[in-house]
């Protein structure tokens, strides 16, 4: 299965599984088996606290595909909301924080580096 067909199922299905009990994040990623990545691109689903099916409700189940896409079940913890990186790093937010809209995927802000060979421009 592509990577496309995941993203398409991610979004078919990301409300729903968000409604879910416990469910936290629905990400595309590979699928992990024991521990070891399988190679499998998988819609996986972000849960706070991994828990036994007999503790689950049956609405709260997490299905084992979507759209033929596998699924995989991710224990992350409890996740909260920062403030804004401004908020925290001021005046300047330096390289490494982790930045994006509440709506989207998260990133990293990154920098480049280099060496100084010559003298920095003047400004």
């Amino acid at each position: 299965m592509s990577t496309e067909q995941a993203f398409q199922a991610q979004a078919l299905h990301q409300d729903t599984l968000l409604d879910k009990q416990n469910v936290v994040g629905v990400a595309v990623g590979y699928k992990n088996a024991t521990g070891e990545t399988t190679g499998d691109v998988a819609v996986v689903v972000l849960v706070e606290q991994k828990k036994p099916l007999a503790a689950l409700t049956a609405q709260d189940v997490i299905p084992k595909e979507l759209e033929g896409m596998k699924t995989d079940v991710v224990e992350v913890g409890y996740l909260r909301a920062q403030q804004t990186a401004r908020d925290r790093y001021r005046p300047v937010i330096p390289a490494g924080v982790t930045i994006g809209h509440y709506k989207v995927t998260a990133g990293t802000l990154g920098a480049v580096v280099r060496t100084a060979r010559r003298a920095p421009p003047s400004f």
